[in-house]
């Protein structure tokens, strides 16, 4: 375990009861590694050309909450996501299933949610409707390698689902049943991109947010990647430099002006330069979601870190808004951020946005959710209240409110947080990237099953009890 991570909320009493451990702690940077192997042995990093990353992401399930953050899932599943196929672009009438209804982002941007709730709860009600989605991308694959609705040729909708595949297929292998189709998918459909791009390139939504396209190519690359063929794989690198080029220029955005854009694209976007620093190696790359923060914050940025954009961005005021898509898209930056980083101050960034913003989007009962969170606000209304897009039930919660994007983007809020709670470090350890209740299992040093429990009321109370109950372990 590293140290410094662990004290990096100054004011907490971190407990450690050992069961039946040996655990060697040392105040080490992040920088160092145990061995000369690159990466992680236990969970795949970055491999070949790629910098190297500084944390691990563990695959879904290995982290568990725990107490009243468990609850919030299980609310969740009782609630929206549990009830989504109610809703006509939810089920078999979506184009995602081959029906004739909506055929653009709300099945992958509910299915992204929906695996990463069901592989967390380890639920297998929510796995089996994950499946039939996940099916039907894989089995109607064209011969060349485009798949989803042929009714929408859209780049940017294959992004969320691209990431829901991707999730499922490390999920399946933590379980022991490897979905071996989802390796010749992707590897399909990116060739198809390298050889459609030059002629179709990204546009609108996708040009805003082709890192989230970029994030798949590297997981792609990282999987394949043969030290003894390297170009073998190269190809996938070229790729990502193209979907770059095609991608708005947002280091630039974010460093040289206020970055007043539509807010879920800003939030998409905090993850593009951070992640193409893996291959640029570029310091304006690496600066480039910190000056973001700063440069938002200096003109309509707010307390909790998201920008004030309901939906265009606006002013400092405590009644203008902010999208639930951008509180889940910010969140899934920072996490994306922290992983390659493996900077404490990121891991603060996302308690902030967690503990504060994401409950504020959801009624009680997750029932209903909010389209904008506002920082001031005393009643939950319907009516036009001088959004920048105002749609009448925008501050209101339902089923859905606003803009259908958030209806179908806000699943992955908490699931996706509690997987990112902790991170493999690169010399076969763990860092806590977020505090709160949970349990994880995982690998350590040379394959060894760490199992941590952490009993805590966090953030409603400073202490933090870490229970090891593992094996005999060095890391």
């Amino acid at each position: 375990m590293n140290k410094k991570y662990l004290a990096k909320k100054c004011l907490m009493r971190i407990v450690l009861f050992p069961l039946s451990l040996m655990i060697v702690v040392q105040s080490v940077p992040f920088s160092s590694a145990a061995s000369s192997q690159r990466g992680n042995a236990n969970y795949l990093s970055n491999q070949g050309d790629l910098m190297e990353d500084e944390f691990t992401l563990l695959p879904l399930g290995t982290v568990q909450a725990d107490g009243w953050l468990k609850q919030q899932l299980t609310l969740q599943k009782n609630g929206i996501t549990g009830e989504m196929e109610k809703y006509p672009d939810y089920n078999s009438t979506s184009g995602w299933l081959g029906g004739t209804g909506e055929d653009w982002e709300r099945g992958p941007y509910y299915v992204r949610g929906l695996v990463a709730l069901a592989y967390t709860l380890n639920d297998s009600a929510l796995k089996q409707k994950a499946q039939k989605w996940i099916d039907w991308s894989i089995n109607h694959q064209r011969a060349d390698g485009f798949f989803g609705p042929t009714s929408n040729t859209d780049w940017w909708p294959r992004m969320p689902m691209l990431m829901a595949i991707r999730d499922y297929y490390d999920a399946t292998v933590k379980e022991g049943k490897a979905d071996s189709r989802v390796i010749p998918f992707m590897t399909k459909y990116f060739d198809y991109q390298a050889k459609t791009l030059p002629t179709k390139p990204l546009s609108d939504w996708g040009k805003a947010r082709g890192g989230d396209n970029i994030d798949s190519v590297y997981w792609l690359y990282n999987k394949v990647y043969d030290s003894s063929n390297p170009q073998a794989s190269k190809w996938l690198l070229d790729l990502a430099a193209l979907l770059k080029n095609q991608t708005q220029n947002w280091t630039d955005t974010f460093t040289n002006t206020t970055v007043r854009e539509h807010v879920v694209n800003t939030s998409q976007a905090m993850k593009m330069p951070i992640l193409y620093y893996q291959q640029s190696k570029t310091q304006a790359d690496k600066d480039a979601l910190m000056k973001a923060l700063y440069n938002i914050g200096i003109d309509h940025g707010r307390v909790d870190g998201l920008p004030n954009s309901d939906e265009a961005a606006r002013d400092n005021k405590a009644t203008r808004g902010s999208e639930t898509c951008g509180i889940v898209e910010n969140m899934l930056s920072t996490e994306i951020a922290t992983r390659i980083l493996g900077e404490g101050w990121l891991g603060d960034h996302l308690e902030k946005l967690a503990y504060n913003s994401l409950p504020a989007a959801y009624a009680p009962d997750y029932l209903g959710h909010a389209y904008y969170v506002l920082q001031n606000q005393v009643m939950a209304t319907t009516g036009n209240h001088e959004f920048d897009c105002d749609h009448g039930d925008s501050s209101a919660f339902g089923a859905p409110g606003g803009f259908d994007c958030c209806f179908s983007n806000n699943h992955m809020g908490w699931p996706k947080f509690v997987q990112s709670m902790w991170m493999g470090t690169k010399d076969n350890g763990l860092a806590v990237v977020a505090y709160g209740p949970n349990k994880i299992n995982a690998k350590v040093a040379n394959g060894k099953n760490a199992v941590f429990t952490q009993t805590t009321y966090y953030p409603f109370d400073e202490a933090i009890v870490l229970n090891y109950s593992g094996d005999n372990a060095q890391f």
